[in-house]
């Protein structure tokens, strides 16, 4: 079903689930769940980078989603209100685990069924090369909101409008700006990969 990039005038599937979900139809959560359980984790993983806090942060995640049964409102396309939550939660764990660590304590969760580890997983990218990990390092580096804004843009296809809606951004500019400012930080962080090729070819 054909949708605009601001959720106006048109429904993508996504929402219509979360509707009938939201009209007593519990099977319809079932299929939601099983449409973007892999989204979440793939995108909670890009932010966390590392596997056991990105099923957690799935887990809780959509378990968010599912309590949002009565309040949800489709204002926006489901995507860019999933990132929505996505994105501030991984923040608000991010944040969380740097605290644990100046204390030096742990903790762990349990919750909803997570998909067995397939051959795309984006962990098994990350740690398969040296230049995905350099990759990821150069991600992990930069300031929240500029890495949720590349990992929306560039790993998920979200437009600027969405990138803007996803982290509360005033406009398209303000997403733009975000974005280049994110761009120019790992331009530099990975420039002895973008030299290499050239280095090793003499």
């Amino acid at each position: 079903m054909p949708v605009d990039s601001s959720g106006k005038g048109f429904r993508d599937q996504e929402q219509e689930l979360m509707l009938r979900f939201q009209r007593g139809e519990d099977a319809a959560f079932d299929e939601l769940y099983q449409r973007i359980r892999q989204m979440v984790f793939r995108y909670a993983f890009r932010m966390l980078s590392d596997r056991g806090s990105a099923e957690e942060a799935t887990q809780e995640i959509l378990l968010k989603v599912y309590r949002a049964r009565k309040t949800y409102r489709p204002q926006a396309r489901f995507r860019t209100w999933l990132f929505r939550i996505a994105t501030n939660h991984c923040i608000n764990e991010r944040q969380k685990a740097w605290r644990k660590r100046e204390l030096g304590t742990e903790s762990g969760t349990a919750g909803l069924d997570l998909p067995a580890r397939p051959a795309s997983d984006p962990a098994a990218i990350y740690e398969g090369t040296d230049a995905a990990r350099s990759i990821q390092l150069a991600l992990d580096a930069l300031p929240q909101r500029q890495r949720a804004a590349v990992l929306l843009a560039r790993y998920e296809g979200c437009s600027m409008r969405e990138v803007a809606q996803a982290l509360d951004l005033p406009s398209t500019g303000a997403a733009k700006l975000l974005l280049h400012r994110a761009r120019a930080r790992l331009t530099l962080s990975l420039s002895h990969l973008l030299t290499q090729p050239a280095m090793e070819a003499r």
